[in-house]
């Protein structure tokens, strides 16, 4: 998937939580990683930086924050098990990543549909 579209499809997903059953859940630590890695230079060719900062707005206030109490670590990347901590503390319905070598490799995991973007929206 094209950058522009992985971006595209985040920003109709946040826009779209009223409609969802249960909300778009952050943390403060995956926040932290969001602000990390959507600013990184390479980016600025796809999508400006404007444009990012209003996605980040758009998940900041559409979110439910929840601060997980416990960590998990079953995950290939221990990067991901961030958003592993962070659905099981939230007690979410789905994951929603485009990490095909490791998240989306774990679905179902605990119970948690794991989706991608595209496949997330054809749902909604």
């Amino acid at each position: 998937m094209a950058l522009n579209n992985l971006f595209t499809h985040a920003q109709r997903m946040c826009t779209g939580t009223a409609a969802l059953t249960q909300p778009v859940l952050l943390s403060q630590e995956v926040e932290d990683e969001y602000r990390e890695v959507i600013f990184r230079p390479q980016f600025d060719r796809y999508v400006s930086i404007e444009r990012r900062q209003r996605i980040l707005d758009i998940v900041a206030v559409a979110a439910e924050r929840t601060e997980p109490t416990e960590t998990v670590r079953e995950c290939g990347d221990a990067k991901d098990d961030k958003c592993l901590t962070l659905a099981a503390a939230g007690k979410a319905d789905v994951i929603v990543s485009s990490d095909v070598h490791d998240l989306l490799s774990m679905q179902p995991w605990r119970g948690i549909s794991i989706s991608s973007p595209a496949a997330h929206l054809a749902l909604l």
